[in-house]
């Protein structure tokens, strides 16, 4: 018996060792070029970007996440 709890033992632990996370992968149309394209066919959402920009120009916070990224999982837009 002595002899089997150290390989329980390592067996339990080597079950609690953290895996690699995954890649993180990008969902379809949600790509920097699907930004641009969407962008470049509604006229009012691109105003409405540019005024989010703006206010984060205003409040030096444009360099934290790109515009991009930051609305392109957004259902409101």
């Amino acid at each position: 018996m002595r002899m089997i709890f150290p390989f329980v033992a390592i067996a339990a632990l080597v079950a609690f060792i953290p895996r690699s996370a995954e890649p993180q992968t990008t969902a379809p149309g949600q790509t920097r070029a699907d930004y641009f394209a969407w962008l470049a066919k509604n006229p009012g959402d691109r105003k409405e970007v540019r005024a989010l920009r703006e206010f984060l120009l205003r409040n030096d916070l444009q360099d934290v996440v790109p515009t991009w990224q930051l609305v392109r999982t957004s259902s409101s837009w």
